[in-house]
């Protein structure tokens, strides 16, 4: 079967945050990944390594989660909340090629309408036809 699409979120810092791989911003996105995780969304988190003595790493601030769980209420508010915490945070939401952008609830309500309307259709015939075969 093919795999499902994924929507890519990233929560883009501002400028007042902490250092992006510090222990404080970095705490921040591992409490909202947690949260998401949680609440039974598959989510999956973009990690950053860094290959030198001393160097550190961690959450990117990207994560992506199936197009399907990607729409539902909890996320929004997660998101909505994360974005909130601070002035000049942002939302960049992918879907396939097309990037949107918001840093307001009702942005964030709006690109999440936008991402359901950019979720391909399924075809249940289509998907019981792929479930039968061996890849």
């Amino acid at each position: 079967m093919a795999e499902a699409l994924k929507v890519s979120i990233r929560l883009v810092r501002s400028q007042d945050d902490a250092a992006a791989f510090g222990a404080d911003y970095q705490g921040e996105l591992r409490q909202f990944r947690d949260a998401v995780d949680a609440s039974g969304i598959a989510i999956s988190p973009r990690i950053a390594v860094f290959d030198s003595v001393g160097a550190t790493g961690g959450f990117t601030g990207e994560f992506l989660i199936p197009i399907t769980q990607a729409i539902v209420p909890f996320l929004t508010a997660a998101v909505v909340a994360w974005v909130g915490r601070r002035n000049g945070r942002k939302l960049r939401l992918k879907v396939g090629d097309i990037e949107l952008e918001g840093n307001t609830e009702e942005d964030i309500k709006l690109l999440v309408a936008k991402a359901k309307e950019l979720a391909p259709v399924v075809d249940p015939d289509r998907q019981r036809e792929d479930a039968g075969r061996n890849n």
